[in-house]
């Protein structure tokens, strides 16, 4: 059984996407608060893929899906 993705290390690969900074948790808002614009949602599912090796369908990007550090921690533990 593959290691959680824990809520801290999605963060690290959120950060340099975030338009204006500032301090993130895990239930900060990214996409429906603009912190991460609809061109960052691209980058991210790419940031992703790339730091955990999980291919993440961009549809699957959306803010009532993936729109908290938590949400995506979630969502990459249900991904195959």
């Amino acid at each position: 059984m593959p290691t959680p993705i824990s809520v801290s290390e999605i963060l690290s690969v959120v950060a340099p996407l975030v338009r204006e900074g500032g301090r993130l948790s895990s239930d900060t808002r990214l996409l429906s608060s603009g912190l991460i614009d609809s061109f960052a949602t691209a980058e991210l599912a790419a940031a992703l893929e790339a730091r955990f090796g999980v291919c993440v369908p961009l549809e699957k990007l959306g803010s009532e899906v993936a729109d908290t550090a938590a949400d995506l921690a979630t969502l990459l533990a249900s991904l195959p």
